[in-house]
């Protein structure tokens, strides 16, 4: 006589459901672009501080869909949101 290991179809549903466990949410969850370009635009505000201009940076994303997003280290890439005239002010000084 011989042993044979069959499948049973709930082994099979076990196996298949630790399998999509196993995948990251990521993959069936992705942000869109324009929710992408708004995240960038709120951690630039909060590493540059009242030198960046997240408003205008928001209404860009919101204008052109997300197509163009911002590199908070990238400076041509968040040079048309910074404001550095108040750099300018204070490094003058008397």
């Amino acid at each position: 006589m011989q042993n044979s290991i069959r499948p049973t179809p709930s082994s099979i549903l076990l196996i298949l459901s630790v399998m999509c466990l196993m995948i990251p949410s990521s993959i069936f969850v992705q942000g869109s672009p324009r929710s992408t370009c708004l995240r960038s635009c709120h951690l630039c505000q909060q590493m540059y501080g009242d030198h960046f201009q997240g408003h205008l940076c928001a209404h860009t994303c919101i204008k052109l869909r997300g197509r163009v997003i911002p590199d908070c280290t990238n400076f041509p890439s968040i040079a048309p949101y910074l404001d550095l005239s108040n750099l300018v002010e204070e490094n003058s000084g008397p």
